[in-house]
């Protein structure tokens, strides 16, 4: 029996606990945003700036990725695509046309009059929904080809 006994002992021992055929599975709690901020930071994924309102009297933390930042300070200029010197020419002549000032041309495109007089100087960006607009309203053609024609 003393024998019998050593075997078992022998066959308990072979197989310890450490050799398992799962793999454990750890449940993590999902962090609030604060905190997952400042994980970010201190992992230097986030980068925290320091700047002044328009009073200089409070300051605001600026929170950037670390991408954002290389584009602010890359030396490439940022150009903007403004609006074709044709179509704020085809605007003027069929404003002039119908005979409507600034302000009725803005009225009647549901856009700011400062809109129109930005156009009409060739200051402003290029925009398809107000190029929309104003063909809408003018009836000529400003975005594609054939711009400044009737339609």
């Amino acid at each position: 029996m003393i024998i019998i006994n050593i075997n078992i002992h022998n066959r308990i021992m072979s197989n310890p606990v450490n050799e398992q055929d799962w793999t454990p599975v750890v449940f993590k709690k999902r962090l609030d945003k604060k905190t997952e901020i400042k994980v970010a930071q201190r992992n230097g994924q986030i980068e925290s700036i320091r700047r002044f309102d328009s009073n200089n009297k409070q300051t605001v933390n600026v929170q950037s990725n670390k991408i954002e930042r290389m584009v602010e300070d890359s030396d490439q200029k940022l150009v903007l695509k403004m609006i074709d010197s044709k179509a704020v020419d085809a605007v003027k002549r069929r404003r002039a046309e119908l005979k409507l000032n600034q302000k009725d041309l803005a009225n009647k495109a549901q856009v700011p009059e400062q809109i129109i007089k930005s156009l009409e100087q060739g200051k402003e960006q290029h925009n398809p929904a107000l190029l929309a607009k104003l063909q809408r309203v003018l009836g000529i053609k400003l975005l594609g080809q054939n711009i400044g024609e009737l339609f």
